[in-house]
Order: structure tokens, then sequence, then C-alpha cells
């Protein structure tokens, strides 16, 4: 994005329909998502893609009060954009730390998709255990078994079961936790 005035534009905009958003009266619950610090947080992004540091740690300061235990995800992507905002201004140290944060914040981040693929490998290990991880072929668990195990559609079921295989490939092996909270054994 390159025009600042469109975009200038449309962060004014935003901000007045973020005023009259009423979650609740007449508009939808799941809108109280859409918050000033969450709309400061975009604009931070906005300006560091327009090349306006100095902006974007001007929105910084309306959306740190966002809090991290409720928007894990939106947080840690703005203190990873914040970080570049910093390096753009030629603060490297500061960018260190924030993107640190960032890390650090986004670490504990895991999506369903992420864990299902993780369920899938553990189910494709089990099959197999005497067979190297790298080496179970994909077709090991079916889709069928898969689809059944997490209630997915066959399409869903094949893209897991593909990532499942890239994660053995890449060496994934279940933690302790991962195998107590979710047995899998090959007669499930």
């Amino acid at each position: 994005m390159k025009d600042g005035a469109a975009a200038g534009a449309a962060l004014a905009q935003a901000e007045l329909l973020l005023d009259a958003i009423q979650p609740g009266a007449h508009d939808p619950q799941h809108l109280a998502y859409f918050t000033p610090e969450r709309l400061a947080a975009d604009a931070i992004e906005i300006h560091r893609d327009l090349g306006q540091p100095q902006a974007a740690l001007s929105w910084n300061r309306l959306a740190e009060p966002m809090p991290a235990g409720r928007f894990t995800r939106a947080v840690g992507i703005r203190h990873a954009v914040l970080a570049s905002s910093h390096i753009q201004a030629g603060d490297l140290d500061r960018a260190l730390t924030t993107a640190d944060r960032a890390l650090g914040i986004l670490s504990t981040v895991q999506s369903s998709r992420q864990r299902n693929a993780r369920r899938v490998a553990r189910m494709l290990l089990a099959v197999q255990p005497d067979t190297p991880a790298e080496e179970i072929p994909h077709d090991a668990v079916s889709l069928r078994d898969i689809q059944d195990r997490l209630g997915a559609s066959q399409t869903i079921a094949g893209e897991l079961r593909h990532e499942a295989v890239g994660l053995l490939r890449n060496g994934y092996t279940p933690t302790p936790a991962e195998t107590s909270l979710d047995p899998v054994t090959a007669q499930d």
C-alpha cells in the first residue's frame, strides 16, 4: 500500500464506524472484538507499510491497552509489526526487544488445525511404531479413520494427513504431554 491519503481516509472512516458500534443493542455481539485498541493495531501495520515508522509508533500508544490474554494473536502480530517499524526508524535495540516480545507472545498461540495435524501424525506413528517416522507412508491411516476420529470432511482429512506427513518428515516427535492428553493407539 503506497496511497497514504487513501489509507488515512480509510482509517478515519473506520474510526467513525467504530464509534457507532453498539454490541447487544443493534449490532451483533461479535463486533465487540473491534475496539479502538484493535483499530490502532491495524493502523500500526498500515503506517509501517507506508514507510511512516513515527506514525506507527504513535498509534502503538493507543494499542498498548489491548490485553494479550484476550487478543493473543493480534498483540503478538502487533509487536512483530512494531519491531519492523523500529527498524525503519533506525532503532535496532528496540526492534530486537520488541521482536523478542512478539516471539514470546506468539509462541503460545496454537490453532486447532495445528493440534489436529499433530494428532494425525501421532495416528500415523501409532499404526507403524517400528517404522522410522520419515518413512511412514501417508496412507498408513485412511482418510475415513481421520474423518471418524476428528469429525473432519474428506478434504480436510486429506489436508491434515498431508500436513502430518510433513511434520513427521521434518522431525516431529510427540511430547509426553501430547501423548498423555491424547493417547492414540493403532486400535482406536
